[in-house]
């Protein structure tokens, strides 16, 4: 979930693991869209450019604990937005 100003957001992300790289993408109602970024310990950051509904660069910083993901996404003019999630097998 990302709690955005215009309001919360599902989406679900799909991540694969490659030593200190990530790739995977996001699902949302707004469309599908691939990432790569690194790995640190359980840090997960990348950088996604989006053009729907405008153009703008996203920028992700996860912590993963057990099964739980919280974190941010800073969303560049419209400020910083919270994330949480859960693990789904």
């Amino acid at each position: 979930m990302l709690a955005t100003p215009m309001g919360p957001q599902p989406m679900v992300a799909h991540f694969e693991v490659s030593g200190d790289r990530v790739s995977g993408r996001l699902e949302a109602d707004q469309g599908s869209q691939a990432f790569s970024g690194t790995l640190s310990g359980d840090q997960v950051s990348w950088e996604m450019k989006v053009t729907k509904p405008m153009a703008i660069t996203l920028k992700y910083a996860l912590l993963f604990d057990g099964d739980s993901v919280s974190g941010k996404c800073k969303m560049g003019l419209f400020g910083t937005a919270k994330v949480r999630g859960e693990r789904v097998r």
